[in-house]
C-alpha cells in the first residue's frame, strides 16, 4: 500500500508546509497527501529580486565575514563558513538572516495569487491558529 505522509508545522513550521501547497505550481509530486498548518497561513512574499531580499543577503554576508569578497564570490563564501560559526552567528543576532521569497522556480508566483488561480496541491488542508 502507498504511505500517507502529511505536512505538520507549527508557526514557521507551518507556513513552511502551506508554501509546500503551492510550490511547484501546485504540484506535490505526491510527496504529501495532506498539510495541517497550525499559525502559519499562506502570506504575502517579497520576490526574489526585490530591493528588501538583497538587504537581508548582505546583512547575513556582513555578519559572517563575506562581504569583503569579490560580488561573484559571497555566496561561495558563505557556504564555505564553518556550520558552528553560522550557528552561533544566527543564534546571537538580533537580525532575521532568513527571508522566504518568490524566486519563479519553486514560489513561481505569490501564494495568494496561486491560490486564486488554483495553483495549489489537491490535498486536504486543516489551518488554523493555536494559543501557546
Amino acid at each position: 500500500s502507498h504511505p500517507r505522509l502529511f505536512s505538520l508545522g507549527l508557526s514557521a513550521g507551518a507556513a513552511s508546509s502551506s508554501l509546500q501547497t503551492v510550490g511547484n505550481g501546485g504540484n506535490s509530486e505526491n510527496l504529501f497527501h495532506g498539510v495541517w498548518a497550525e499559525s502559519g497561513a499562506l502570506q504575502h512574499l517579497p520576490r526574489i529580486d526585490e530591493p528588501v531580499a538583497q538587504v537581508v543577503f548582505d546583512n547575513f554576508a556582513m555578519a559572517v565575514n563575506c562581504s569583503h569578497a569579490p560580488e561573484d564570490q559571497v555566496l561561495q563564501c558563505i557556504r564555505d563558513v564553518d556550520s558552528a560559526d553560522l550557528q552561533n552567528v544566527v543564534g546571537t543576532s538580533n537580525r532575521a538572516f532568513w527571508d522566504v521569497a518568490v524566486d519563479g522556480t519553486f514560489l513561481q508566483d505569490s501564494p495568494q495569487r496561486a491560490l486564486v488561480q488554483g495553483k495549489i496541491a489537491d490535498v486536504p488542508i486543516v489551518t488554523g491558529n493555536s494559543e501557546m
